[in-house]
């Protein structure tokens, strides 16, 4: 078994590693909310916000101006 300190920097490690891949999902789903139509500070809500990325994708499938995404997903 390792050492606290060891064990320590494990969690950290893994605490690292989780607030990257939490950072790039929120890059990602900003990128998407911009490239459909949203202003930047729409995307960065939606980004940031609970809403399932699939209400957008559906959304968009079904033509919805650019204008109504985010009146209806925020």
């Amino acid at each position: 078994m390792g050492s606290p300190a060891e064990s320590g920097e494990a969690q950290e490690s893994q605490w690292d590693e989780r607030a990257a891949e939490s950072a790039r999902v929120v890059r990602q789903r900003r990128r998407e909310a911009m490239k459909d139509g949203m202003s930047l500070a729409e995307a960065q809500l939606f980004s940031e916000s609970e809403i399932d990325v699939g209400e957008l994708r559906h959304l968009v499938a079904l033509a919805c101006p650019a204008d109504l995404l985010a009146r209806i997903l925020l």
